[in-house]
């Protein structure tokens, strides 16, 4: 079974491996890559535009191979679509190929789009269709126990692995917070002139958080690190020592969810009352290979003291591989985010005001 470009694959492999697949069932698939090659946002998962990748695209449509193909499958074959399906019309053309050649199959056309609304709703469906198909099998002496032996070695993937913060982005981090010339300005946006005031418990929501927001220059579909300093001007009215907590959301260019950090206790010196200081932040966004089951997505906040030294390890949000937070990066490949300050935690200020926040992109 395949859904979209699996559904493609799904009919690729059984056509081009007919000892190994006995039922194929393709789920509103793009059965001809040529008409999908270089769009927007599917570069990811189908490649860009050019002359060497339509070659390619050709040689592997399910198009040309079920008009390259005579007599009968040697699968039983079913389609599915929903009716407002955007690779619905080319289900359409798959089936008038397949017409053309007499070759039965199984069609379905059910009430959805290009999502997994429709897909979960003709999971049981299909599923039991393929225990048929196992069934007769058997019944009808075509079932074997073991498949002849692969032309290459197929690597087992019993589970997406787990990612975390690599060697060489914890060491960025925690790097000592040196005078750094060619820091680039980030615009960050959220923070009014006046100020935003926080207090640790209050029953007006105006004064639980402060937010602000900034569109950082990490983008991409290739694995790349992207480390970032963020200072924060804050104003404590007592002379108290304390921390301020942050949580940081990511999302992609279409501003849907990525992944959110746990807060991190950003520390506040002791000192005179009503004085403002900068607290300092690293941030790192760590883009792993660009593979839906092997890759992923990390953001790190780093805490350093008044003297320059990180305070603690990062603290680390993930988009874990196998994931659809992961698998909505490839549509719009740039990450846009969403700060959140307030007083939480044991050793919280009992009072404070955030003025500014300045984000800078290290080299």
């Amino acid at each position: 079974m395949g859904i979209s470009a699996g559904g493609h694959a799904a009919f690729y492999h059984a056509i081009t491996r007919t000892d190994l697949y006995s039922s194929v069932t393709v789920l509103s698939g793009a059965m001809d890559l040529r008409g999908y090659a270089g769009a927007v946002g599917l570069d990811y998962w189908i490649g860009p535009r050019n002359p060497a990748f339509f070659r390619r695209y050709k040689e592997r449509s399910c198009l040309v191979l079920a008009a390259e193909h005579t007599g009968a499958l040697p699968f039983a074959l079913a389609l599915e679509a929903g009716n407002k399906d955007g690779a619905l019309e080319q289900m359409e053309a798959f089936r008038r190929v397949l017409d053309a050649k007499g070759i039965a199959y199984h069609w379905h056309v059910g009430t959805g789009g290009h999502n997994w609304t429709f897909w979960k709703s003709r999971a049981d469906d299909v599923l039991a269709w393929h225990v048929k198909q196992f069934d007769l099998n058997r019944r009808e002496g075509l079932y074997t126990e073991k498949a002849a032996a692969a032309p290459a070695d197929l690597e087992v993937i019993k589970g997406p692995p787990k990612i975390r913060l690599s060697d060489a982005a914890r060491a960025r981090l925690q790097a000592p917070w040196t005078e750094a010339g060619a820091l680039k300005p980030v615009k960050t946006g959220g923070i009014p002139d006046e100020g935003a005031p926080l207090r640790k418990s209050s029953k007006d929501a105006k004064y639980a958080e402060a937010k602000f927001g900034a569109d950082l220059p990490a983008a991409g579909h290739a694995a790349g690190l992207f480390v970032y300093r963020l200072t924060l001007v804050v104003a404590a009215p007592m002379p108290n020592a304390g921390t301020i907590a942050l949580t940081g959301t990511l999302r992609n260019d279409r501003r849907q969810h990525i992944l959110r950090t746990p807060a991190a206790a950003l520390p506040v010196a002791a000192g005179q009352g009503r004085r403002k200081v900068e607290v300092r932040t690293r941030l790192a966004v760590e883009l792993k290979e660009p593979d839906p089951i092997r890759g992923g997505i990390v953001l790190a906040v780093q805490p350093f003291d008044a003297d320059g030294r990180p305070v603690g390890q990062p603290v680390v949000g993930e988009a874990r591989p196998g994931t659809v937070a992961l698998e909505r990066w490839p549509l719009a490949p740039r990450a846009r985010t969403l700060w959140q300050v307030t007083l939480k935690g044991e050793d919280a200020l009992p009072l404070a005001a955030v003025h500014e926040a300045r984000l800078e992109a290290e080299p």
